[in-house]
């Protein structure tokens, strides 16, 4: 599976297992059906990236509110194919590495100019700039790799920001995939 979806090897490739038990994004699966809405749902089947078939709900396994597991069906008859509206990631369950916190840097200030804003630059601060996702998942794969090769010092000519990092876990950047798992953010689906 390519790094970057819609690309094959520019930016590199991994090899992912697809097993009876897989994670998807939370935000990747809604109850109610919409014509609006492109992802899983009952009644509205998807394609996972590079996997052959779609899968589509057979069940919903709840504990109270939270979502517990999603059984689905994986619809490999060729002869009913039909190209899904849009295609979900999934991680298998073998392929996640848990984390106890991941901090995700979103951009630190409102506007484009915050130095244009009438109160000085402070108030165009975006208050959702850091944040905290306590019990994540992401791809084990990725963050392997991605440690092998941190720090990642790429030197950028006549930059005064060039500062030589020491190997440690504080220097482990890169764009993943993140999976919130905790509280109702991240359904695991059983394939049959």
């Amino acid at each position: 599976m390519p790094y970057k979806p819609g690309d094959d090897a520019k930016f590199g490739i991994r090899k992912l297992k697809f097993t009876k038990y897989n994670y998807i994004d939370r935000q990747d699966y809604r109850d109610e059906f919409d014509k609006e809405y492109r992802r899983l749902a009952p009644g509205q089947p998807v394609g996972l990236m590079r996997v052959p078939f779609n899968v589509s709900v057979k069940e919903v396994i709840r504990n109270g509110d939270k979502i517990e597991k999603i059984i689905v069906n994986y619809d490999n008859n060729k002869e009913e194919y039909k190209k899904p509206k849009t295609f979900i990631q999934w991680i298998g369950k073998d392929d996640v590495l848990k984390i106890k916190e991941i901090r995700i840097q979103n951009r630190l200030f409102k506007s484009e100019n915050p130095s244009a804003h009438p109160q000085g630059y402070l108030e165009d601060i975006n208050e959702n700039s850091e944040e905290i996702v306590r019990g994540g998942i992401i791809e084990k794969l990725s963050f392997e790799e991605i440690k092998s090769k941190s720090p990642m010092n790429v030197e950028i000519a006549g930059s005064e920001f060039n500062i030589k990092e020491k190997y440690g876990p504080q220097t482990i950047l890169g764009t993943m995939r993140i999976t919130k798992h905790n509280a109702n953010h991240n359904p695991i689906f059983y394939a049959q």
